[in-house]
């Protein structure tokens, strides 16, 4: 595993597009500890959607997790994303997207809020969930409810609690809501 040649094998993969092998080839560099992220983020800028899957290897970066938040903010079709509830399965690769970029604004308070008010109206339970992780994750970090850390999301989150239809969802979006006892 020490070999340079792998480290060259690795980098030659990355630069030649092949989908399976590149998906092998980020998760080899990963676990060698080898940054590939600038490598892996200029493929995702190429498109944005097909290449959503790579997201965890970007979020890694601070200054590339901005800036791949904000891309998809402007590319995904976030109105049509949000466009009702229920529990329908995925039906586009933007969906996927919200699957993937999700669970990696845990670690980024107020980062992709645009993205975490399209998944609270978002029509599948699994990313209307999701949403709630990161929200509950971010009044942890701050030690803040939610109307606190972002007016705008609290508002988006006190209208889609009122016609949520998943009993489980509900409860947790009012437990945000109320955001007691612990961070007051």
């Amino acid at each position: 595993m020490d070999r340079p040649a792998w480290k060259n094998l690795i980098f030659e993969i990355l630069d030649d597009f092949d989908h399976e092998q590149f998906y092998m080839a980020t998760t080899v560099a990963r676990t060698l500890g080898l940054d590939v992220s600038a490598m892996v983020f200029e493929k995702i800028k190429a498109d944005p959607v097909e290449y959503a899957c790579y997201c965890p290897v970007i979020y890694a970066n601070a200054e590339y997790a901005k800036q791949l938040t904000e891309l998809y903010e402007k590319t995904l079709p976030l109105s049509d994303l949000a466009a009702g509830k229920g529990d329908d399965l995925l039906y586009d690769m933007s969906d996927l997207c919200l699957r993937f970029v999700l669970p990696e604004l845990k670690n980024y308070p107020k980062m992709g809020e645009r993205l975490i008010q399209t998944a609270l109206g978002f029509p599948e339970i699994g990313v209307r969930n999701r949403a709630c992780d990161v929200l509950e994750e971010w009044a942890k970090a701050l030690e803040k409810p939610v109307r606190k850390i972002s007016p705008e999301l609290y508002a988006t989150l006190k209208r889609t609690a009122s016609y949520e239809i998943d009993d489980g969802i509900k409860a947790r979006m009012k437990k945000l809501l109320i955001g007691k006892p612990l961070f007051d």
